[in-house]
């Protein structure tokens, strides 16, 4: 009889894993930029050495996404300089559920899953580790910000190999650049 509860327990516990391993992007520029006068970019000098390895992934990553657009490497005279940040923050998670069999079973209001009726109610909460990377970039010339992407994602950094940061550093940066103004 216990077996159902353990099932529904961790059907549970995976569901809210998939919940927060969406990526949120956020990605807005100055409309009123003539992104056609731009030709090249540079990096700025980092000021955020903590994961090396992300940032040298980062780095390759936009400066082929830059390139698709047809902008080119210029580090004396570039016309688009390249900020790269990223962090690393604690967020508390919080879900509840209902489990149990009885005359009123069906679907329960907690998050469309589980049964109602008799039996209990169960309370998640857990820290996770949400990782952020903003791309900044500024006109060089006039010193302003004319496009920025930020996206945020939950990360586990048990199993972070080499391999997979790179995979997902590729597929989170496609996304940031997905809207980019036309050049």
């Amino acid at each position: 009889m216990k077996t159902p509860y353990a099932v529904i327990t961790l059907v549970a516990f995976a569901l809210i894993g998939c919940a927060t391993a969406t990526t949120s992007i956020n990605t807005d520029w100055d409309r009123m930029v003539d992104f056609t006068a731009y030709d090249s970019y540079a990096y700025a000098p980092s000021e955020d050495d903590s994961d090396n390895v992300l940032l040298a992934f980062l780095s390759l990553e936009i400066g082929e996404r830059l390139e698709e657009k047809g902008f080119h490497v210029d580090a004396q005279n570039p016309d688009l300089v390249v900020y790269v940040h990223t962090s690393t923050s604690g967020q508390l998670q919080y879900a509840k559920g209902q489990m149990g069999y009885g005359q009123n079973s069906g679907w329960s209001d907690a998050f469309g899953w589980g049964f109602s009726g008799s039996g209990g109610t169960f309370h998640v909460t857990r820290n996770v580790a949400i990782g952020t990377i903003i791309i900044d970039l500024v006109d060089k010339k006039e010193n302003l910000l004319v496009w920025r992407s930020i996206a945020e994602k939950s990360i586990n950094s048990d199993n972070a190999d080499r391999d997979r940061i790179k995979r997902r550093v590729d597929s989170i940066t496609k996304s940031m650049f997905a809207n980019f103004p036309n050049k």
